[in-house]
C-alpha cells in the first residue's frame, strides 16, 4: 500500500460561515454583562495608572522648574560677574591711556 507523503491532500477545503445574527444574540446578552464589568475594571486600573503617572510627572516637572530657576539665577550672577570684570577691563584700560599721555606731556 502506497503512503502518501501528505496527509492531508484528500482534505477539502471548508468554509467557515461564524456566528449568524440570529444565533449570537444568546451570547450577546451573556458578554455584555461580562464586557461592562471587564471594561470598568480596565477603566479603573487605568485611571489608577494615569493618576500615579500624573503625579510622577508632576513631580518631575517641579524639580525641573527648581533646577531651571537655579540655572538662569546662576547665568544671572555670572552675567554680573562678566560685565563687572569688563568694566573693570575698560577702566583700567582709560587709566592706562591717561597715564601714557601724561608721561607723553612730562617728556616733552
Amino acid at each position: 500500500m502506497p503512503v502518501s507523503a501528505d496527509e492531508t491532500v484528500g482534505d477539502l477545503p471548508v468554509r467557515d460561515t461564524g456566528l449568524t445574527p440570529s444565533g449570537i444574540e444568546g451570547l450577546q446578552e451573556s458578554s455584555t454583562s461580562q464586557n461592562v464589568k471587564a471594561l470598568q475594571a480596565v477603566q479603573q486600573i487605568i485611571r489608577e495608572e494615569l493618576e500615579d503617572r500624573f503625579l510622577r510627572i508632576h513631580d518631575d516637572h517641579i524639580l525641573l522648574k527648581q533646577h531651571a530657576n537655579k540655572q538662569e539665577e546662576k547665568i544671572k550672577r555670572e552675567t554680573v560677574v562678566e560685565s563687572q570684570r569688563k568694566h573693570i577691563e575698560e577702566l583700567e584700560h582709560v587709566r592706562d591711556t591717561c597715564e601714557s599721555t601724561k608721561k607723553e606731556r612730562k617728556g616733552n
